[in-house]
């Protein structure tokens, strides 16, 4: 995958940082925004014109699930246009930096979040874990769209449906095929309902529940990295 020399020159972590204030920023704090408004006011998009007053407001877990469409459905297409107007993909610094300066970012969001959703501190980190668990398969799709042409369109859409093809697949089988035991599985596996599991408040530990569920991401990373170099090439 793409690696640049220039990367580790001083001046790299700098130009790292401040390309993250760029575009991509600006979406991520959007996306940041769009997630706490949806939390403030839940009933405005609840299906079915139904109103919805939970007992606590769920600013926490809908800001989970933003950072979750971002990382899912955002940032490879950010990876992409930049590919496209020749900038490569570099892990260091570009990559890192960038990530853990929009993390650093969310830390005013999930304030309000946990306050206004009756939440503690660790109900906020074990969100944040959670989705941190889901940056090396970001990275690893980021990596292919930008170093090859062939294959982004397989990799755009495993994106797209590990964002929104598991929690279809999960709706159906609740509603559908309640006996067959695919729900609960199918719940804990995608990002988004998986996200908004452990974003709930009051919970019992600060590390995501169960273990499985934040390795899954890593080992879908490793897959799209070996199916990269395995790849046919022309």
């Amino acid at each position: 995958m793409a690696c640049d020399p220039r990367a580790s020159e001083p001046g790299g972590l700098r130009r790292a940082a401040a390309a993250a204030w760029q575009p991509a920023g600006l979406v991520y704090l959007a996306a940041l925004l769009g997630g706490l408004a949806v939390g403030l006011w839940p009933e405005g998009v609840y299906p079915g014109g139904e109103v919805y007053r939970p007992a606590a407001l769920p600013t926490l877990r809908t800001l989970a699930a933003s950072q979750v469409a971002f990382w899912l459905l955002a940032y490879p297409l950010i990876v992409l246009f930049r590919a496209d107007a020749g900038r490569p993909w570099r892990w260091w610094p570009d990559t890192l930096v960038e990530s853990l300066v929009w993390a650093f970012l969310t830390i005013p969001f999930y304030i309000p979040a946990v306050y206004l959703g009756d939440a503690v501190a660790a109900d906020a980190l074990r969100a944040a874990i959670y989705i941190a668990f889901l940056w090396p398969f970001a990275w690893a799709c980021g990596a292919w769209l930008s170093s090859s042409r062939r294959g982004r369109s397989v990799v755009l859409l495993g994106s797209v449906c590990a964002a929104l093809g598991l929690p279809a697949a999960w709706y159906i089988t609740a509603e559908f095929l309640a006996g067959a035991g695919l729900s609960e599985c199918l719940w804990r596996i995608a990002p988004i309902t998986q996200a908004w599991q452990v974003s709930a408040p009051r919970g019992l530990s600060v590390w995501p529940q169960p273990s499985w569920t934040v390795l899954v991401w890593p080992a879908a990373a490793v897959g799209v990295i070996a199916a990269f170099a395995l790849r046919p090439r022309k």
